[in-house]
């Protein structure tokens, strides 16, 4: 009685141990393959996420250079109208290097005139990646930068 039991048990186990059919590992693939095709998308809006915070970033980082740079300058020399490439002392921001990309940049003066006399300037600095400006004559004036600052030169007495 206990070997027909023994008997009958391997024979069911034996049958339960067959695999998976063909049938069943192509429907297997077809979810994996729909399922990674669903994170393929987000894994790529991520990454382009990412590039364009590293651009802003070096992007901020070139107009605070910039903007160190007008500091040490006496608003005096500053000029009272126009976009420029280069900053009062003569240096040029047409290529400026940070984190292996290079980034451009032009200064606008008083923009707003309202905010121009002997003492302050209005001064909005505009930071292109890849040398890229608004100025550049193989680009139009439609470009957008990839980040912009403005503030109000005062010289303190």
């Amino acid at each position: 009685m206990t070997i027909k039991l023994i008997n009958k048990f391997l024979t069911q186990k034996k049958s339960k141990n067959q695999g998976f059919t063909l049938v069943e590992t192509v429907v297997a693939m077809v979810m994996f393959a729909a399922i990674i095709g669903g994170l393929a998308p987000l894994m790529m809006v991520s990454r382009t996420f990412a590039l364009q915070s590293s651009n802003r970033i070096g992007a901020i980082a070139v107009a605070q250079e910039i903007m160190d740079s007008l500091r040490q300058g006496d608003v005096s020399n500053m000029p009272l109208s126009g976009t420029t490439t280069t900053l009062p002392a003569g240096n040029s921001i047409a290529n400026l290097p940070y984190k292996g990309k290079i980034y451009s940049a032009t200064v606008t003066y008083c923009e707003i005139s309202s905010h121009c006399d002997a003492t302050t300037r209005h001064i909005k600095v505009s930071v292109y990646q890849d040398g890229d400006t608004a100025v550049t004559p193989s680009r139009t004036a439609s470009v957008q930068p990839i980040y912009q600052l403005e503030t109000i030169y005062v010289r303190l007495q």
